[in-house]
């Protein structure tokens, strides 16, 4: 089979992978970046045609959440999305200033952090705490364990701890909150300092600029922060993930096309395969061990990450 043959089905099979894992896990950067380097795309141009190719999947993940988002305490949703885009924008900014030589250093360095995030991440308890409400840094289910698995003192356990959270108010999909009288954040204001909020807004400025020049364990990262910042709500938090990561990366994706660092050819193909895997992926989630799914991804960002090292 000829050369360009075999690169070709390499990216398409690439992307076909990362978008299932982007589905189900994350984790779809550490293919499609490795299989644009490696088809010889140069490092920094595969970086941002890998993050062009799974932008629709994106942009899909947030609009299929729009209905749960709801911002941290102490930020609004249009300040999370004023600072999604100048971090992105911040980000491709900086990669554009980039070298090739810099990036071929930094990326295995950049594999592996995001590599960790991730394990790390797979770790994290998301769950109650057996006797009190979820604790800054963990996140409660968004509905109760089956009924057949918890007895009677576990359910008002859960219950408890649900109704200790406050109640998010609906999300519009670009006009922010409908706030209900009872539910408007200025009512729980005072809790939050002025040190706090600018602490919130400074961690997800840099979450968004990180995003923007490498997108790799961006997720874990957005769902640790806003974990941190005290969002206990599993959902909201994985709304609210998925509009930052479609926010930056649709800045990132324009800056990075204004600075021809898009190989157009390979992302449009790696968009459709991206997205075909995308939804195979998220039908077939439900057949393989979650476990399973983080322990090949850790694995493969480890190896593509040796790989990086051993090119040099």
């Amino acid at each position: 089979m000829p050369e360009p043959m075999l690169e070709i089905l390499l990216l398409l099979a690439a992307a076909c992978t990362a978008g299932a894992l982007n589905a189900v896990a994350g984790g779809g950067s550490f293919l499609t970046l490795p299989a644009l380097v490696f088809s010889g795309v140069p490092p920094v141009m595969a970086n941002a045609t890998g993050t062009v190719a799974l932008f629709p999947g994106y942009i899909a993940s947030a609009w299929g959440f729009r209905e749960d988002l709801a911002p941290p305490p102490g930020l609004t949703l249009r300040a999370v999305m004023g600072l999604s885009l100048v971090g992105g924008a911040l980000g491709a900014l900086l990669l554009l200033a980039t070298p090739d030589a810099t990036f071929r250093r930094v990326v295995p360095w950049l594999l592996l952090a995001a590599t960790a995030l991730f394990a790390l991440g797979a770790c994290r308890t998301l769950g109650v705490d057996s006797e009190n409400a979820p604790q800054r840094g963990q996140f409660l289910p968004d509905s109760p364990p089956h009924s057949g698995t918890m007895g009677q003192e576990d359910g008002k356990k859960w219950a408890a701890a649900a109704h200790s959270q406050p109640t998010a108010p609906k999300s519009d999909w670009l006009l922010g909150p409908r706030l209900r009288p009872a539910a408007r954040p200025d009512a729980t204001a005072h809790a939050v300092t002025p040190a706090a909020r600018l602490r919130a807004q400074a961690g997800v400025l840099a979450v968004a600029a990180y995003g923007g020049y490498f997108n790799g364990g961006l997720g874990i990262l957005l769902l640790a922060l806003f974990g941190l910042l005290g969002q206990t709500r599993l959902h909201a938090a994985n709304g609210l993930k998925n509009l930052v990561s479609a926010l930056l990366t649709a800045i990132a994706v324009l800056i990075y096309a204004a600075g021809g660092l898009v190989a157009w050819p390979q992302a449009l193909a790696m968009m459709l395969a991206a997205t075909a895997g995308g939804y195979g992926g998220a039908r077939l989630a439900r057949r393989i061990p979650a476990p399973w799914l983080r322990a090949g991804i850790v694995a493969t960002g480890l190896v593509m990450a040796g790989l990086f090292f051993w090119r040099g």
